[in-house]
């Protein structure tokens, strides 16, 4: 196979590969061998010159094809400079002791091995020896089997110049391969290049290419290689492959406007003790790192003035990964990016940004605050979060975000949606601990959509446990079938955006406000979403669909404000459910049903439906009763029941079905008042009748439990007065003594013997004791309230 075939199609960036020269290369074992008698040490024996004077040579004359050449060792060559001036082919090639060997515009063939070893130091200058291949415009500039740098020995490459080495090209420790052009490796197995040295690409670039089995172990045997671009110009070292022999362990040095191209068919890999640091210099392009995928695992750090880095290739990052993105630097990942974890460091006025399809696995990132002035960790590109990250400082999330496996992100400031238009897909559990999750607020503008399944849903949890979030955007929630799955949970949610609702059961655990101007959409009748967290629904909701609105709220339940209407929706009470923001409102659903342990609270003020009192109106359904009915009074002016007053509560054209258990009145009835209920086939009404004076509990009775009000009651307000004098003292005692047992049933009554002088003395007494100990601050919880 030949060699042009070996090279096979090379993406290249600016290096220049001509290849008939590499053909000719093939056939120079063939050149001049006419001349060539046999085999001799050819030791160069004067300072410097030509390599084709004879004299020059010890012992004299030109070497050959099957020569050794030693330049080095010899008392008058040191420290110059020996030039190819005509095409030369020789077996080996040994340079030493500060001399320098130049291919100038000429061709040199090495059959055998190449050594370049060795420096000397005179005074304050160093002489180094070197090897410089130079571009002779012919094609291949210099061949060789193997090349061996030692002890400071360089090899360059000037202008463009190439080589080709069909052995083993060894990089000693100090010693380096540098410059600008083009190195081929025909070995066929093994290891082709083994760098424990310095791989150095300058102005111009160098490009490396592997064209057979032969590999290239970049960071040597020991795993300390050095490979440097401080090329500039948008060049800088290019190698091309199937993969390096290993993952490399050892240290990159970039500068301003370099490249490290990496073309390498099986991608690459370097370990936790390698080691990738950038340099800026001012306002200069963008370093950039390309090629095929690469396994990062070691130290990363972008620093100077105005350092820039862009990896152009796969990436994936490992949990040994540390990163450094110093002050006013940037680092960034433009193509497909997976962080599986690593310690991010990003200081102030610096960014760390994923352009590019990115999963977020793991990782902890810090960017030392969350001024506007501190860093930021920004994902640009479509994000796919798998697992458990901690964003210290500033982050935010642009574009497209899925939640593909469990995750748990512990924040600082997370601007979740970016610019606003960020579209969140939540397909697992997803947890957010945040202080902040935009850049100045808690207030979320993009798309939400959490699908189906049992374990899918968003838990947004505020620092601040009394804060609440603003939902603005768009929330899509899906459920099940003949379960409530939760999909919302966690701090408070205003929602002032939309909130769609499909064909399922959907739970929201969290407390939830439906601000005026939001949307709640039903997809059917059969959507049903229940609030498990304390509800308020305002004035101004749309609601769109057939669907039901669930009550299943702890603590003070739902409170939806007057004037709302849920058009085709229904409401199915199974806790707490209050008509009017504390205060009378009329409220329209399609139908309604309230369960055997939910109360409805409704408030009076007045006779007038929706200003004065509060008015449930069911357009369309029947209203199904059960539960309880508890009433509160709203003065807004001087308003007090009188008897006989009535106060329609329910009104339902289709129908009322059931009755309500229990009947808790109001605090502050007047003396010997209450509401009785009355059922018709399309409302509810409340009127008012007369009771006992000593009825503290409204209940229709005077028992033992009204001896607890007025205990509770006495000096501190007048929900014991019987006596209709403003206060609840010992006058109403003797009220709810005359009057105990009325209102019983009459065998209930009869076995209750009326209290003895003797005993309501004892009674008064001790309740006398109790009242002397008794804290000013103490008082009585009025029911119904």
């Amino acid at each position: 196979m030949s060699v042009l075939s070996l090279v096979g199609a090379v993406r290249r960036h600016g290096s220049r590969l001509v290849m008939p020269g590499l053909a000719a290369a093939l056939f120079v074992t063939t050149w001049n061998c006419d001349s060539v008698a046999r085999a001799a040490v050819k030791s160069w024996a004067v300072a410097s010159g030509p390599w084709g004077t004879g004299g020059n040579w010890s012992p004299v004359g030109v070497p050959g094809a099957a020569d050794d050449v030693l330049i080095g060792p010899h008392i008058n060559a040191s420290n110059e400079i020996v030039t190819l001036n005509a095409n030369a082919s020789v077996d080996s090639v040994t340079l030493t002791d500060g001399m320098t060997l130049r291919t100038s515009t000429s061709f040199l063939n090495v059959a055998g091995s190449t050594q370049v070893s060795g420096q000397n130091i005179v005074g304050p200058s160093t002489f180094t020896t070197r090897l410089r291949i130079e571009d002779g415009g012919l094609g291949t500039d210099f061949t060789t089997g193997n090349l061996s740098l030692s002890n400071f020995g360089r090899a360059t490459l000037e202008s463009g110049a190439s080589a080709l080495i069909s052995g083993v090209a060894t990089i000693g420790e100090n010693a380096s391969l540098s410059g600008n052009g083009s190195v081929y490796l025909t070995k066929n197995s093994g290891t082709a290049l083994d760098n424990d040295g310095r791989i150095e690409a300058t102005t111009g670039g160098l490009t490396i290419f592997q064209t057979a089995g032969g590999r290239i172990d970049l960071d040597g045997a020991g795993g300390q290689g050095l490979v440097v671009v401080n090329s500039g110009g948008g060049n800088g070292l290019e190698i091309n492959g199937d993969q390096l022999t290993d993952s490399f362990g050892g240290d990159i040095e970039m500068t301003s406007n370099s490249r490290l191209e990496m073309n390498l068919t099986n991608g690459w890999s370097a370990g936790s003790s390698s080691s990738l640091t950038v340099t800026g210099s001012g306002d200069l392009p963008t370093s950039v790192i390309d090629g095929n995928e690469l396994d990062w695992a070691g130290v990363l750090t972008v620093t100077g003035n105005h350092g820039r880095l862009r990896f152009d290739a796969d990436v994936t990052l490992a949990t040994a990964t540390t990163v450094h993105v110093n002050a006013d630097d940037e680092l960034e990942f433009a193509e497909a990016t997976e962080i599986n974890g690593g310690a991010y460091n990003v200081a102030a006025g610096a960014e760390v940004r994923f352009n590019g399809d990115t999963i977020v696995a793991g990782g902890s990132f810090n960017t030392g605050g969350v001024l506007p002035s501190s860093g930021i960790v920004s994902f640009y590109g479509p994000s796919d979060w798998q697992g458990n990250v901690s964003l210290s400082g500033r982050s935010r999330v642009h574009g497209m975000a899925f939640v593909s496996a469990a995750t748990t992100i512990d924040a600082d400031q997370f601007n979740m949606d970016g610019s606003g238009g960020t579209i969140w897909d939540v397909n697992a559990a997803f947890t957010v601990n945040a202080d902040l999750i935009d850049s100045t607020d808690n207030s979320f503008d993009g798309v939400i959509d959490v699908a189906g399944g049992l374990s899918n849903r968003l838990r947004l949890n505020l620092t601040d446990p009394t804060a609440a979030w603003q939902m603005m955007g768009t929330m899509h929630l899906s459920g099940g079938a003949g379960i409530y799955i939760i999909r919302v949970a966690g701090s408070k949610m205003e929602v002032g955006g939309a909130i769609n609702i499909d064909d399922s059961n959907v739970n929201i655990a969290a407390d939830v406000t439906l601000r005026d101007n939001s949307d709640l959409n039903f997809a059917a009748a059969t959507s049903d979403l229940r609030f498990s967290g304390e509800t308020t629904i305002e004035n101004g909701v749309n609601f769109t669909g057939q669907g039901l609105l669930h009550n299943n709220a702890d603590g003070a339940g739902m409170r939806i404000a007057g004037g709302v209407n849920l058009g085709q929706a229904g409401i199915d009470n199974e806790s707490r459910l209050a008509i009017g923001l504390d205060a009378p409102g009329q409220v329209s659903v399609n139908r309604f049903e309230s369960a055997t342990d939910a109360t409805l609270q409704m408030f009076i003020g007045g006779t007038t439906p929706g200003t004065e009192l509060s008015n449930l109106l069911v357009t369309a359904g029947t209203a199904q009763l059960d539960g309880t009915l508890a009433l509160s009074l709203f003065d807004d002016g001087g308003f007090a029941p009188e008897l006989g007053d009535q106060f329609a509560i329910i009104t339902a054209p289709g129908g009322i079905v059931g009755q309500f258990d229990q009947l808790v009145q109001p605090s502050g009835m007047p003396t010997g008042l209450l509401f009785e209920v009355q059922y018709t086939p399309t409302s509810v009404v409340l009127f008012v009748d007369n009771t006992y004076e000593a009825d503290f509990d409204r209940d229709g009775d005077v028992d033992g439990a009204d001896l607890t009000v007025w205990n509770s009651a006495y000096g501190l307000n007048s929900y014991a007065d019987a006596n209709s004098d403003g206060q609840s003292d010992g006058a109403d005692f003797l009220v709810w003594q005359r009057q105990y047992g009325f209102g019983l049933p009459i065998a209930m009554a009869a076995a209750i013997p009326e209290p003895t002088a003797g005993t309501l003395l004892v009674i008064a007494v001790g309740i006398l004791a109790q009242r002397s100990r008794r804290r000013v601050s103490s008082g009585v919880t009025p029911t119904g309230a």
